[in-house]
């Protein structure tokens, strides 16, 4: 795949094959600077390099250690978590939905929204809205990839109905625009 950057940034893509299926959701983290993890990274990258007996294996193990540092830097604990729950599983199943009200999604949680916005982004390291769009746009990539739809219905599809707005969006999301979008 291609990665399109508007500005310098660093993105770090990591992909397991399992026997195990696991969501195919994306994970997005903005963790804090953390030497521990950016020692990691340079670690996997010496031993991959390396090809010493058993170096796939080690990659493996130290991007786990990785992945556990993230979620350590986007943790909140359960309790609080599951204080948004409901929201976050009502945004799974809906994002789609252009008339998302996130004050309603606060209001399924029995909590503000100042508070239900800073356990979210706490969880997510983004606000509800940005994840949403995400959502969205992620959908968006699969259904112009399919090359079933254009833009416009592909915009109705994920819930912005308006197709200039859409690709405004998308492009900023991904770095090119929806019409370029080639079918798998």
């Amino acid at each position: 795949y291609e990665v399109f950057r508007k500005q310098p940034t660093v993105c770090i893509d990591i992909y397991f094959q399992t026997d195990i299926p696991i969501s195919n959701k994306p994970i997005q983290f903005k963790p804090v600077y953390s030497a521990k993890i950016q020692g990691l990274f340079k670690k996997a990258f010496t031993i991959w390099t390396s090809k010493k007996d058993g170096y796939k294996y080690k990659c493996i193990s130290i991007l786990y250690e990785i992945i556990s540092e993230l979620q350590n830097d986007n943790y909140i604990p359960e309790k609080k978590y599951n204080l948004i729950k409901p929201a976050i599983q009502f945004i799974e199943n809906n994002f789609t939905d252009p008339n998302i009200s996130y004050s309603d999604l606060s209001e399924m949680c029995g909590i503000s929204y100042s508070y239900f916005k800073r356990l979210f982004i706490g969880k997510f390291g983004f606000s509800p809205q940005k994840y949403i769009t995400q959502l969205r746009i992620n959908y968006a990539y699969n259904l112009l990839s399919s090359g079933l739809y254009n833009v416009t219905q592909t915009a109705e599809l994920v819930g912005i109905p308006d197709p200039f707005y859409f690709s405004k969006v998308f492009k900023d999301y991904t770095g090119v625009s929806p019409s370029k979008i080639k079918t798998l």
